[in-house]
């Protein structure tokens, strides 16, 4: 009579977690003195009760996702160009001989592979740590046990789904990566004919550390009526078992920068800018305080306005704009990219035709960001940089005058996507993971604690018995 409950429908044998209470990034990306990196957990479970998997391989893949359209254009300007940026294999751990190096993240370079060779001797392995994840140098003031601190003021939504491998290559195109790089992986692929391991569950831990200086593009996402473009980021784990199909699961992770928070001091230090008009009657000074806006933000400018050797000036108008500029390259052609502008925030003051003394004249522009008075106020972007686009910010200053020519000032500004009441905080919390970084000989701050229940070990917990090469359901 066969057993209940021996096959569960809609399960997954590999699954991508992150660490409990916590995000899969770690660290500050765009701050390189927190260690930023991404961590997070990889389980294998057995699908079935009474047979053990038997496992050649467990790979993980970081992707990134970038897509452009622009409708007025036609369809076939639709850019999309996935990129594998790092692949580093979990299981079998490697050998103790090889020096295990950080993981590159770079956008413009090979993906990094971190392969291994199968092994047959199975005892290798520990049921509980392996000493080739413990970094060469311990760690001081630090108990290793500690989790990363993670981005405060967002919780990552992950979603796992588990994806055919036939369905995963037609999204995977390797065609975005080096021909080096694709030597290389069929070179380093294991095959089925390698020896595997019986195995009932895994629970392997990753880290992947931002090299030195590197900083991720953010995750994005931005739709306009005559554009859009986004960047994504997924996780793949590659499940390669004996005498089957791969199983792949993948999880989008979010990637958030953390170098234009509108609190740095950097962008703190007022900017004063002088212009004069053509016909040299009128001489212009604006002010910006801040550099850098979030969300609810207030952008505010100090205007100046004093005759030169004009006289019988009037002034008609002050406006303040803030106009979004989206540019669209594509990275294997040579014409002139496209660009796309829109008038996300605009303020007017009407002065009546004001004279001119010899004072001058004095007034402030202000306006909340986003202009609740424009369309697609709810839509919001921010500076960044990728391969395919780049979203700038250029704040736009016009004095309309009368008997003298109109003066218009430029002036670019960062637009962040956390609100400056927020940044503040996140400040705080960056200079104590900054501090903790540094206290640590090697940066490291995961647990990397391996549980592994083999086919031949003999061990129980709460629902199930493992003992002779089975495992029995518990009354």
């Amino acid at each position: 009579m066969t057993a209940p409950c021996t096959y569960i429908k809609n399960f997954s044998p590999i699954e991508i977690r992150p660490l409990p209470h916590l995000d899969f990034q770690a660290g500050y990306n765009g701050i390189p003195a927190s260690a930023p990196r991404i961590v997070g957990l990889v389980q294998v479970r057995s699908k079935e009760i009474h047979q053990p998997l038997s496992i050649i391989q467990v790979a993980l893949e970081l992707w990134k996702i970038e897509s452009v359209a622009v409708p007025s254009l036609g369809v076939s300007n639709h850019l999309s160009e996935p990129k594998r940026l790092v692949q580093q294999v979990l299981f079998p751990p490697p050998s103790k001989k090889k020096h295990t190096t950080p993981l590159r993240l770079s956008e413009n370079s090979e993906a990094s592979d971190d392969l291994l060779s199968p092994s047959s001797n199975t005892s290798f392995f520990n049921e509980h740590f392996y000493e080739s994840y413990i970094p060469d140098q311990p760690v001081s003031h630090r108990s290793s046990n500690q989790p990363p601190i993670p981005p405060p003021h967002t919780q990552n939504v992950f979603r796992s789904s588990s994806l055919p491998s036939r369905v995963l290559s037609q999204t995977s195109d390797n065609s975005s990566l080096p021909a080096s790089s694709l030597l290389t992986d069929s070179l380093r692929s294991p095959t089925k004919s390698s020896s595997a391991y019986r195995i009932w569950s895994m629970d392997l831990p990753f880290e992947m550390k931002y090299s030195e200086g590197e900083v991720l593009t953010p995750t994005f996402d931005l739709v306009r009526s005559g554009i859009s473009c986004s960047t994504t980021y997924e996780m793949r784990a590659i499940l390669t078992l004996s005498g089957l199909e791969d199983v792949c699961t993948c999880v989008p992770i979010v990637i958030h920068r953390y170098d234009t928070l509108s609190s740095w001091g950097m962008y703190n230090s007022p900017i004063y800018i002088k212009e004069a008009s053509i016909d040299n009657r009128v001489i212009v000074e604006a002010s910006i305080p801040k550099q850098c806006i979030g969300p609810m933000d207030l952008l505010t400018v100090f205007i100046s306005i004093k005759p030169s050797n004009g006289s019988k000036i009037r002034v008609q108008q002050l406006s303040l704009s803030l106009v979004e500029c989206v540019t669209v390259r594509h990275p294997s052609s040579t014409s002139s990219p496209i660009v796309r502008t829109k008038k996300i925030l605009k303020a007017e003051q009407d002065l009546d035709d004001v004279r001119l003394g010899k004072d001058g004249l004095s007034q402030t522009l202000s306006k909340v960001f986003p202009d609740p008075d424009l369309d697609d106020s709810s839509i919001q972007g921010f500076t960044t940089s990728s391969d395919l686009y780049n979203v700038t910010y250029m704040l736009l200053l016009k004095v309309r005058l009368y008997r003298a020519r109109n003066v218009e000032i430029s002036y670019p500004i960062t637009v962040s996507p956390v609100a400056r009441s927020a940044s503040s905080s996140i400040l705080g919390d960056i200079q104590t993971r900054v501090l903790d970084s540094r206290q640590s000989l090697t940066g490291s701050v995961l647990d990397t604690t391996c549980n592994i229940v083999r086919a031949n070990d003999s061990t129980k917990n709460n629902m199930y018995s493992y003992s002779e090469d089975r495992m029995v359901l518990l009354d």
